[in-house]
């Protein structure tokens, strides 16, 4: 019989694994990046927002992300992430925010990868310089 905190360990492991899936296809895709690791979150919720170019660049703004608006195209814009605790609760949400209309079309396009790499954040942190 399995307890519920074996099963609780396995389905960590399980969501840690496929993060580490889909950014190991994102750094194939792109070159290969290293992973630096900055955090490791095991417990947390994630939220899934789509924003036009305009509100994720706004956002970004507002977390002190410095936006080159020379370089500002729809095509080119990555999605963006927050990690936030509820200091009562000690709770983790992840805040995923991504482009509206860069949506997945086939397995592991842009896309995907951009989903993949966001969620990594949130169980890495910063992990890239």
């Amino acid at each position: 019989m399995v307890t519920r905190a074996e099963s609780t360990r396995a389905a960590r492991t399980t969501l840690y694994l496929a993060a580490l899936t889909c950014s190991l296809c994102a750094g194939a895709a792109s070159g290969g990046e290293p992973i630096k690791p900055t955090t490791e979150l095991n417990d947390l919720r994630v939220v899934v927002t789509r924003l036009s170019t305009v509100e994720l660049i706004n956002l970004q703004r507002r977390y002190g992300v410095r936006v080159d608006l020379r370089d500002v195209r729809q095509s080119h814009r990555h999605g963006f992430t927050i990690v936030k605790r509820n200091l009562k609760t000690g709770a983790f949400t992840c805040e995923i925010y991504l482009p509206s209309d860069q949506r997945p079309r086939t397995v592991d396009d842009e896309a995907t990868l951009t989903i993949g790499h966001e969620f990594l954040h949130c169980l890495l942190g910063e992990y890239h310089p």
